[in-house]
Formats: structure tokens, sequence, C-alpha cells
């Protein structure tokens, strides 16, 4: 239920920086360029986690942050929004 959080695109972004640094690919990685794609909380919490101590290692390699977000020029029509309550 809480795919989409802040909590757990943290906890992901952590994860894959632990990964990583176990699997010795920090000496291998000599540039490495972020790419964002939509918006929401996991943008902000990937950039925390990148900042933070679970970063430190990749922190230095990161050449340049890009957004990929996908964005609608007119296209089809939205589905209704969905009303609760």
């Amino acid at each position: 239920a809480g795919r989409g959080s802040y909590d757990a695109a943290y906890q992901l972004a952590a994860y894959v920086m632990n990964r990583i640094q176990e699997q010795g690919l920090t000496r291998e990685i000599q540039r490495l360029e972020v790419v964002l794609r939509g918006f929401g909380a996991g943008r902000e919490a990937v950039t925390k986690a990148l900042m933070g101590s679970e970063g430190r290692n990749l922190r230095g390699k990161v050449v340049g942050v890009s957004d990929s977000t996908r964005l609608k020029f007119g296209g089809t029509r939205s589905k209704k929004p969905r009303r609760l309550g």
C-alpha cells in the first residue's frame, strides 16, 4: 500500500547504494548520471539519500542530474477523476 511513499523510495535508494558498495562496484564506476522521471515524493527521497550518509561513496561520481519526465501534449482524453466519499 505504501509503495509510492517517501519512506519506500528512501529505503530503496539506500538499499541500491548499499548493494553497489557491497559488490565492490564503487571502484568500477567512474561516472554516474542520475535520471529522474515523474513527480512525487520519491524524487525528493532519492536526492536526500544520495546527499546523506548512504550516498557518500557515490556522491563524488555524479556528473549530471537530468529530468526525463514524460509530458503529454494534447493526446487522448484523460480518464475522469475518481470521486470518493
